[in-house]
């Protein structure tokens, strides 16, 4: 998110009409490093998805396996969309997809994490 937020300000629909240059970065390279921290992030919930889907310790999770599930497919969609900004110059519509997207994929990747320790049994501190 960190990375998608410099990357933004680092454009040209940084918000400022006047001025295209916010940051001190290059707008391609900050691209190319958010892409890959967002690789790292779905191999990562790959892993996690895989774990949810197979951990048979906590008897029927449908809740948590749908909320992962919704993760990934937002995910996904955040990169196709992302990836279309990035080889079609950066279209304003895109731009504000990509946004909203954003914060869509806050609102998923916290349900999904709050069901996960939701269901998860609560450790003692003696333990």
């Amino acid at each position: 998110m960190v990375l998608g937020a410099l990357t933004t300000g680092a454009g040209p629909h940084s918000g400022d009409f006047e001025q295209t240059v916010r940051l001190a970065l290059d707008p391609a390279r900050v691209s190319q490093v958010h892409a890959l921290t967002v690789w790292a992030f779905i191999v990562v919930l790959a892993w996690i998805v895989w774990k949810v889907r197979h951990d048979r310790s906590a008897g029927p999770r449908d809740e948590v396996r749908r909320a992962w599930t919704v993760l990934v497919a937002l995910t996904l969609a955040q990169g196709a969309v992302g990836y279309a900004q990035y080889f079609t110059g950066l279209p304003e519509v895109l731009v504000g997809i990509h946004l909203a997207g954003a914060a869509a994929l806050t609102a998923a990747h916290s349900a999904a994490y709050y069901l996960l320790r939701r269901d998860t049994p609560a450790r003692s501190v003696a333990q």
